[in-house]
């Protein structure tokens, strides 16, 4: 079981086996878990056999069943120390609760509630399956409101042939019973089945269980019709000839008549009952999953500044041009070194004093000889300029 389901909080008990709810781990789905375990300590090892046979043939026998008014059976095993099967779960609880809290439910949600069980009833006795077992726990509602039906046979699991007085009644399944099934649970039939709707009927519209001088149900409250009164009396007679035949039988009645239709026709919300746990049973059930914490409430956000835009891609930059290189400046040419200055020219050595200078010629002739003295003069003073 550990590997395929997981097994959580406890839904309801019964005096055959307790419900849970699960989880079916490959699919990640929300399922019940009814798990056949207190019906083992009423009867010995030597009867174990024979319950789990019985068993098992009741949940294939609802298996069989496809219809939106009854559960659909997912899975079963056998082979654990209880057995168990896996079926749908239905979120808004039982008709028992919603029965119990105290408060009437509309009159046209109850016909709708009724007609549905009507119809899947029907369907189930033209598949060759029996109930045995009708009564408010075994309605249960679907997330949106409508009626399906549970536990399909698992009454007989548990049934002997009266005349080895081996005859077991689970809790609270007494009142919805038969003339018949008190006589033989062996007996039930079809128009068992009628009786035990019935019966349920009564309850559902005056809010309490029929005895043998009860008033009719139109005399709880005026808006219930005198119709609804005949439908209950012909479904709960104690000879079953008495009785409607079928399903179909009563499904026709009441939609014949106008008033019923009119009620039945009306926009109504379906109620969703408050789905209850049993009573925890010592020990404890397994716990629940820690449920998730509530989230911590974010402060107001600021405005959100509007989504700067994504820049656009920047152009690829054009590649500046290359600057073309200003033309060295031609390297100014190197000035010309100065022409060396000439060395002046070494003066012309004196010439050497001649041992005997002339001498000058004081004598005449005079002007020829002052001439030559002072252009001598003015050539050497030339040089050195």
């Amino acid at each position: 079981m550990e590997e395929r389901y997981q097994r959580h909080g406890e839904i309801g008990r019964g005096g055959i086996g307790t419900v849970y709810r699960g989880t079916h781990l490959p699919l990640k789905r929300d399922v019940a878990i009814k798990e056949i375990k207190e019906i083992f300590t009423l009867f010995g090892d030597l009867q174990k056999d024979d319950i789990i046979t019985r068993f098992e043939a009741a949940v294939q026998n609802h298996a069989r069943l496809v219809h939106p008014g009854i559960i659909q059976i997912l899975d079963i095993d056998i082979d654990q120390q209880f057995p168990f099967f896996v079926m749908e779960h239905a979120p808004g609880g039982s008709l028992r609760q919603l029965l119990d809290a105290g408060k009437r439910t509309d009159l046209s949600v109850l016909l709708k509630y009724f007609l549905q069980i009507a119809q899947a009833m029907h369907y189930a006795h033209r598949s060759g399956v029996i109930h045995t077992d009708l009564k408010p726990e075994n309605i249960v509602f679907d997330a949106d409101g409508n009626a399906k039906i549970v536990d399909f046979g698992i009454s007989r699991i548990i049934e002997r042939d009266s005349s080895k007085q081996q005859i077991y009644i689970g809790v609270g399944t007494v009142a919805y019973l038969s003339p018949e099934q008190f006589r033989n649970p062996i007996e039930a039939n079809e128009r068992s089945d009628i009786y035990s709707l019935g019966i349920m009927f009564y309850e559902m519209l005056t809010g309490k269980l029929p005895g043998r001088r009860s008033p009719m149900p139109s005399s709880f409250f005026p808006d219930i019709p005198k119709k609804l009164d005949d439908i209950f009396d012909n479904m709960c007679m104690d000879a079953e000839e008495d009785r409607y035949p079928s399903f179909e039988a009563v499904i026709k009645d009441l939609c014949s008549d106008e008033e019923v239709m009119g009620l039945i026709n009306q926009q109504s919300v379906l109620p969703t009952p408050v789905q209850t746990a049993a009573p925890a049973p010592a020990p404890a059930p397994e716990p629940a999953p820690a449920p998730t914490p509530a989230p911590i409430p974010e402060p107001e956000p600021s405005p959100e500044p509007a989504p700067e835009p994504e820049p656009a891609p920047a152009p690829e930059p054009t590649p500046a041009p290359e600057p073309t290189p200003e033309p060295a400046p031609e390297p100014e040419p190197e000035p010309e070194p100065a022409p060396e200055p000439e060395p002046a020219p070494e003066p012309e050595p004196e010439p050497e004093a001649d041992p005997d200078p002339p001498t000058m010629d004081t004598s005449g002739g005079g002007d020829d000889g002052e001439d030559d003295i002072l252009a001598k003069l003015a050539a050497f003073e030339q040089k050195f300029q």
